[in-house]
């Protein structure tokens, strides 16, 4: 199997020579697999063929699932000319608050304490129209027997859903309209602990109060009940998570299994499922294990100089400035003295960056990784082996195949 090695070379030295040497690299990799995994029929249309990627589809739910995903992954930044592809937990807030810099022209400080609405609907997602798949309405009816609620399926004749997938590809392809195609993608399994903190992690009570007041506590509540029920069999009580670590993957990987309708929650599922990869032609692909230096070379080829994503102590560092509450975290006290960081203070204000896999997400993934059993490891390698070959990953780090 050929991975990002056998493509890329990497270097210490910050020549924009060598981020391009990476980009073609990347690219070259990902036609090679697309070819491999998804070679031309000539007898079968462009829908037909990416439809061999969600075996077991009707054609009539697989046109809601693709309209459904591309809807949540790609930004589409017209007065940019950027098309991007951001999938959840790879950063997407942080570039979204760099987006927001550029199209409305805001400060960093304002854009880096941006949260809630004021960040999530602040860029235009690309979209067929506005009847696309509620979110929650796909996760009631993905823990109902996995099955889809009978509203939830927009009533198009499929030839029209055909042509709505084809639209959406045509439109990002448009060389006139996007001169810029990017893509950020991340290790799978690092992606995974990062959708399992951020969504599982126990969130803390407020005063007086005997359960959660929290949005993601709300939207993802039904998640902890149907894991704890079906997948935590010892009945492990966390401290930390609402459910087990163990439990959560074992839930994804008999999801991927038995779910005909091959839909997952966003924040977890496949980035080819939510980028659709093999049918755009991208112009960039990003890491988000080295987004801060790797972004700063990317808004410099499309001539946007000196900006960069902020890593997440970067923006939590602007929040304590400004007296905010920093994510997962109590209040801050008005007190608190603020330690710059050279690095970032750099990487941020003077665009000079170090290539740096992110500090807290690698070791993180190899404690959660090495206790578990050989057929959870494998398992969920399967989940997402289209993810690791596609972009150039390898799984050894974490689990022995």
């Amino acid at each position: 199997m050929k991975t990002r090695s056998d493509f890329e070379i990497l270097s210490d030295t910050e020549q924009y020579d060598i981020y391009k040497h990476i980009q073609k690299n990347r690219l070259n990799l990902l036609k090679y697999q697309c070819t491999k995994h998804r070679p031309k029929d000539p007898n079968q249309t462009q829908v037909q063929s990416l439809l061999k990627w969600y075996p077991g589809l009707t054609k009539r739910i697989s046109q809601t699932i693709l309209r459904y995903y591309l809807n949540r992954g790609y930004f589409n930044l017209t007065n940019l000319e950027i098309a991007a592809c951001i999938p959840p937990k790879t950063g997407t807030s942080n570039w979204q608050r760099s987006f927001l810099r550029l199209s409305k022209n805001i400060t960093v400080e304002r854009a880096y304490r941006l949260e809630g609405n004021a960040l999530y609907q602040g860029i235009k997602r690309v979209s067929f129209n506005e009847n696309h798949v509620k979110y929650r309405d796909i996760i009631i009816g993905l823990l109902k027997k996995l099955k889809y609620r009978k509203e939830v399926v927009p009533a198009y004749p499929e030839e029209d859903q055909q042509e709505h997938v084809m639209k959406i590809f045509d439109y990002l392809n448009d060389k006139t309209r996007f001169s810029s195609r990017i893509l950020n993608v991340r290790n799978p399994f690092e992606r995974l602990v990062s959708a399992y903190n951020s969504k599982f992690s126990r969130i803390k009570t407020r005063e007086g109060k005997n359960k959660p007041v929290n949005s993601i506590f709300r939207q993802f509540s039904p998640y902890y009940n149907h894991i704890n029920l079906k997948f935590n069999k010892e009945k492990v009580n966390l401290t930390t998570h609402y459910v087990p670590f163990r439990s959560f993957l074992e839930f994804i990987i008999e999801e991927d299994q038995h779910n005909s309708l091959r839909q997952m929650n966003i924040h977890w599922a496949p980035i080819y499922r939510l980028s659709f990869p093999c049918e755009v032609d991208w112009t960039s692909i990003t890491s988000t294990e080295y987004l801060s230096q790797e972004s700063l070379w990317y808004f410099n080829s499309v001539n946007y100089t000196n900006i960069a994503i902020p890593t997440r102590d970067v923006v939590n560092r602007y929040k304590i400035k400004s007296g905010r509450k920093k994510r997962g975290s109590e209040e801050i006290p008005e007190n608190t003295e603020i330690q710059e960081d050279e690095n970032d203070v750099n990487c941020i204000e003077n665009g000079v960056c170090g290539l740096v896999h992110l500090p807290y997400a690698k070791q993180e993934t190899i404690d959660h990784f090495k206790t578990l059993p050989k057929e959870v490891q494998v398992g969920i390698y399967k989940v997402y082996e289209l993810d690791f070959e596609l972009f150039g990953y390898s799984p050894e780090e974490y689990i022995n195949l």
